[in-house]
């Protein structure tokens, strides 16, 4: 019924585009100790994992967090955002949607690769009304809905021409970016069910927690 980019939110005014990270190793870099927030959801991070390997996350968080990372939810970190207390942040691109909806400076970039998300609806089986479910489910994903998604909730569909989200893919595209999605990477789903992904959460915490 919606996508989303999970990627770097930054003001253009304070963080020139030309010079913003292009990589999550980027922000380990001592320009911009202090001027980032970080998300503590590690299961977000295990895509990294999965892309480059688990030493790499582990070692670029640890940068992270050396450099002065402050790790905060996505709306508490969108509120710093927009009243000036950090210019860069690690968020969802529906939060890009808002900032430009308030009238607030903001680009959005992918780090690294095109961290793609979908959101969806389903029908639970033994539903009292499930034909009314499914028309409720048809409806969400059509056009109109769309249109209530992006103008008054600030969710996009890259499925859709006229979406910022669909932007935001064609510029990762252009960039030359590879694209994850949870469902269609190999293994994805099968790994964060795995005992390893367990251990790994753990390891990513523990670092997010500064122990």
């Amino acid at each position: 019924v919606y996508t989303g980019h999970v990627g770097l939110l930054y003001h253009p005014q304070v963080i020139p585009p030309r010079e913003a990270p292009a990589s999550l190793s980027d922000l380990g870099n001592a320009k911009w100790k202090g001027k980032f927030v970080i998300f503590p959801y590690t299961d977000l991070y295990t895509a990294y994992a999965l892309l480059y390997g688990k030493s790499r996350i582990l070692t670029d968080l640890k940068a992270l967090m050396k450099n002065g990372a402050v790790v905060d939810t996505y709306p508490s970190a969108f509120r710093r955002f927009t009243l000036g207390e950090y210019p860069m942040i690690l968020i969802t691109s529906a939060y890009y949607s808002q900032a430009e909806k308030k009238g607030i400076p903001a680009r959005f970039k992918s780090l690294d690769f095109a961290y793609l998300t979908t959101h969806q609806l389903g029908v639970r089986k033994n539903a009292r009304h499930p034909n009314a479910a499914r028309l409720l489910v048809a409806f969400m994903s059509g056009p109109e809905a769309h249109r209530i998604w992006e103008n008054e909730i600030g969710n996009g569909n890259a499925f859709y021409p006229d979406s910022y989200e669909r932007q935001l893919a064609l510029e990762a595209q252009k960039a030359g970016l590879k694209s994850f999605r949870w469902a269609e990477w190999p293994g994805a789903l099968e790994f964060m069910g795995s005992k390893a992904s367990e251990e790994l959460a753990k390891e990513m915490g523990m670092i997010l927690r500064g122990q």
